[in-house]
């Protein structure tokens, strides 16, 4: 269910510059480090077995795309980025967080 929210979000911030595509990227950068918090807060793996788990190398990606998220949605807002290519670095973000299925 996360991908396809945020893909939404994503679709709708890469089409323009306009204040809903700003919106619409911070909203979805929003999500996506909450669902990254979530995974980073996990107990280091090992677990017992059927345990969430967090691995570190994982969330040290997550924590660098996080920051490079953040910082292109902060460049978008100035208009020194755009819409497109932010999403694209908060879509990167998305794409690291493992999702249990």
């Amino acid at each position: 269910m996360k991908p396809l929210l945020l893909a939404g979000a994503l679709l709708l911030a890469a089409c323009g510059a306009d204040p809903t595509a700003v919106n619409a990227t911070k909203v979805a950068l929003t999500a996506a480090e909450t669902a990254a918090t979530i995974y980073v807060q996990l107990p280091l793996c090992p677990q017992p077995t059927g345990r969430l788990c967090s691995d570190a190398s994982v969330s040290a990606q997550i924590k660098t795309a996080d920051q490079v998220a953040y910082d292109g949605v902060k460049s978008m807002s100035d208009g020194k980025l755009s819409a497109a290519d932010a999403s694209a670095l908060v879509a990167r973000l998305v794409t690291l967080i493992p999702v249990k299925k």
